[in-house]
Formats: structure tokens, sequence, C-alpha cells
């Protein structure tokens, strides 16, 4: 069993990493992609408008808490008990 602590803790990282990623979309003024190549193949999303990249920063700070939000209810117990993951009780 994984201790839910533990588990929380690496959501709470990653979620925390999310947010800071779609802040940094969210704030963009241009296209870092244009005319760079990964491996010889142009980067996918080289051609997205600077108003298409924002949006997906807004979406991620949007999605980062809700996710975080969603793995405690799990890891309390709020939504049942999940097989392999110790539930923390608050007594």
């Amino acid at each position: 069993m994984t201790n839910g602590g533990i588990f929380l803790a690496i959501v709470a990282v990653i979620a925390l990493g999310v947010f800071v990623n779609g802040l940094r979309f969210a704030r963009m003024t241009a296209n870092p992609f244009v005319g760079r190549k990964l491996f010889g193949m142009p980067i996918e999303g080289s051609g997205l408008p600077i108003g298409r990249l924002n949006l997906i920063g807004k979406i991620q700070m949007i999605f980062a808490p809700l996710f975080f939000v969603f793995a405690c209810a799990l890891t309390f117990g709020f939504l049942g008990p999940v097989e392999g993951i110790e539930t923390i009780k608050l007594h």
C-alpha cells in the first residue's frame, strides 16, 4: 500500500508544476517554437497563434488546482476507498 501523504505530496508537486507552466504560457507574447526544430523536424505548435497559446496556459491554470482537489478527495477517502492508497485519517 502507498502512504496517502506521499501520494498527496507527489500530486501537489505535479499540480504546482502544471500551474507554473500554465502561467508561463498565459504570459507569452510571442510563439517561442516558430522556426525551431527537434531532431530535424519542426516542433508541433509552431504555427499556433499567440492567443491559442495563452488559452492553453489559462486552461492549465484552471485545471491544476482542480486536479489537486480531486487527488485530495481520493487521498482523504471522500470518494470511497481506493485500492493501493492508504487513506489519510484526521483524528
